[in-house]
């Protein structure tokens, strides 16, 4: 909570062991708290399901930056995992004298779905297979967690060491489609295994 603290240090040479005595100067300031925290956004329905985090700045309690950045993380995820990913998310911070108010600010943005899926890698498994495993479908609502679980199910299959999900640009000169987000699967086939047999007399 000490947003204002600084420090220094200095080391002095000793002339008796071949040493030198380090010394660290710490003023810590003012130790701020949390004052009003407020999250203000264009969906009133993603506005209330992100209450629940932003519960863990608690008015009173020092004014921890990191707890910040992660707060505004964790509702970054929330939209991005209800079909959001393209939101714009800004804080602001208005100190007072011993306290720190804290506003998120979020544009939501259109309403993302999945498009098209391309398969790079794949050699002797047929792609088919592995849209079907992914459960991929054109016209899903985004989410960031149903994505992950698309990918670790292509993994469990045990034909792969490496599968990874890559968003795809738009080609140059093509005009993105804010509504729709395009993916690209990299898989790592696993080593094939092979039996042969030979018949004689």
């Amino acid at each position: 909570g000490r947003w204002d603290a600084t420090a220094a240090i200095s080391a002095a040479p000793d002339p008796d062991d071949q040493r030198a005595n380090v010394t660290v100067f710490i003023t810590e300031n003012t130790l701020y708290r949390w004052g009003a925290v407020t999250l203000i956004g264009d969906d009133s329905r993603l506005v209330a399901r992100s209450k629940g985090i932003m519960g863990e700045l608690k008015t009173g309690d020092p004014a921890d930056s990191l707890l910040m950045e992660y707060t505004a993380a964790r509702i970054r995820w929330l939209l991005a995992d209800r079909g959001h990913p393209r939101m714009t998310m800004s804080s602001e911070i208005t100190r007072r004298l011993d306290s720190l108010d804290v506003t998120f600010r979020f544009l939501a943005g259109p309403e993302v779905h999945l498009g098209y899926l391309t398969i790079v890698g794949a050699s002797f498994t047929d792609e088919s297979y592995i849209r079907r495993e992914a459960g991929w479908k054109e016209g899903e609502l985004y989410s960031q967690t149903r994505l992950g679980w698309k990918q670790q199910d292509v993994y469990a299959t045990g034909l792969f060491t490496f599968v990874h999900l890559d968003p795809v640009a738009p080609a140059s000169g093509e005009v993105l489609d804010s509504s729709r987000a395009d993916f690209q699967m990299r898989v790592v086939e696993r080593k094939q295994s092979f039996i042969g047999f030979r018949t004689g007399a």
